[in-house]
């Protein structure tokens, strides 16, 4: 995912896993979604019989060895209310309303509540016909591969997302560097879409490698994991540590929106690593307003790598090599730190330095500091980032960190 969509995602992370309050989309959206079910005829609409062969068959049988009576026989009333929706456009491509692994993900993305997830997923299909998310995506796709647009070959450059080894079911696992992401500039310089359709795509690929891997262990599973990093480089990191947190602040909610609505259950576990003593303590002391479910998938974790690796190997196959500076604290670790990300030039070459001397909104864009590499976590200095947390975790009785951190994607 890209500077922009890194804060978001972090958002997202803890939304996607947590209890969900009342949501104003579905406020909003809630005559549209409840009309297409009035015009089918349906008030009370009874169970459909389980499919008794084929690859949906094997599907429903996946789900019914991997959750309770009570949630499978919610999820069997979320299908009946759905049916009508097998002729949606959204559907044709992919049997959405035919598939219970993704079905459960909308109904534990409104806590087990039927008719709410209901809403959310028929206005989920609305929203996937009316902005084409098939089509965009693709061609965001075909763009990015390409490289031959300034857009794409930014984002290639300062992206700060990236797939680092697989999991013990062979899910990528996605490390997310927020430490070195400059939202500001990925909005200003990419443009919003783009950055929308960068996070789409990562998030349309972990679903779908979620599902094949479903069917290839013949289990449920909920999610991937993610290494949400937050650290302070210094020389071996990107300036301005402070600002960037700041805008990300500014720019995170609007991306958070569409995924909150759109993909839960995207991720089961995320590491928040090299956090300060400061935001822990925040984090610790608004932990009681946090669903035992979603504490369950945040792991925080302060500036030593030996705090989280013993952990993160536990949910990675044997022999995953993991970059050495999420096993070590030392300089020589701290320099092979990748993705970079760094500051978007402002309307330039992609070749310009960030580390030259340029103001953007008052905001100055100085040398990177050249001090001694701290790989430190941020503390009371760097505010903005627990505060972004407090943000996160009352926002949050938001979509699960997967619904479950939105654990619920992200």
């Amino acid at each position: 995912m890209q500077p922009a969509s890194a804060l978001f995602f972090m958002g997202q992370s803890v939304a996607c896993c947590a209890a969900r309050p009342p949501h104003d989309d579905d406020d909003r959206l809630r005559s549209k979604a409840s009309g297409l079910s009035k015009a089918s005829g349906r008030s009370h609409v009874a169970l459909l019989p389980l499919q008794l062969e084929g690859s949906e068959a094997e599907e429903w049988a996946i789900i019914k060895r991997s959750i309770g009576q009570d949630e499978l026989e919610k999820l069997r009333k979320l299908r009946s209310e759905v049916q009508h929706c097998d002729q949606h456009a959204s559907c044709q491509r992919q049997p959405f309303s035919r598939q219970p692994q993704t079905l459960l993900r909308f109904l534990r993305g409104r806590e087990g509540d039927v008719k709410k997830a209901s809403i959310m997923f028929i206005n989920h299909l609305h929203w996937r016909e009316e902005f084409g998310v098939d089509e965009k995506v693709a061609r965001w796709q075909a763009e990015l591969a390409g490289g031959r647009s300034r857009r794409a070959q930014l984002v290639r450059q300062f992206g700060v997302e990236v797939e680092i080894c697989t999991d013990k079911f062979g899910v990528p696992v996605r490390l997310i560097r927020l430490s070195v992401a400059d939202t500001a500039g990925s909005v200003r310089e990419v443009g919003n879409e783009a950055v929308l359709l960068d996070t789409l795509l990562k998030l349309e690929r972990t679903h779908a490698i979620v599902r094949r891997a479903m069917f290839q262990h013949q289990q449920l599973l909920r999610g991937q994991i993610q290494i949400i990093d937050v650290g302070d480089y210094g020389r071996h990191g990107v300036p301005n540590w402070y600002d960037r947190m700041l805008s990300a602040l500014k720019h995170g909610p609007d991306l958070f929106r569409v995924v909150d609505a759109n993909y839960p259950e995207t991720v089961r576990k995320v590491f928040f690593i090299r956090l300060g003593f400061v935001t822990k303590g925040i984090y610790n002391s608004v932990q009681f307003m946090v669903p035992q479910r979603t504490q369950r998938k945040l792991r925080m974790f302060g500036s030593k790598a030996k705090d989280w690796i013993g952990e993160l190997r536990e949910e990675l196959k044997p022999g995953q090599v993991v970059p050495a500076f999420l096993e070590r604290d030392d300089d020589d670790a701290f320099a092979t730190a990748t993705p970079k990300g760094g500051r978007f030039p402002v309307g330039g070459s992609i070749d310009d330095p960030w580390d030259g001397a340029t103001t953007v909104d008052g905001v100055i864009i100085s040398k990177a500091v050249q001090s001694k590499p701290k790989g430190r976590s941020f503390a009371v200095a760097n505010w903005p980032i627990w505060l972004s947390f407090v943000v996160v975790v009352l926002v949050i009785g938001w979509q699960h960190v997967s619904t479950d951190v939105a654990m619920g994607g992200w």
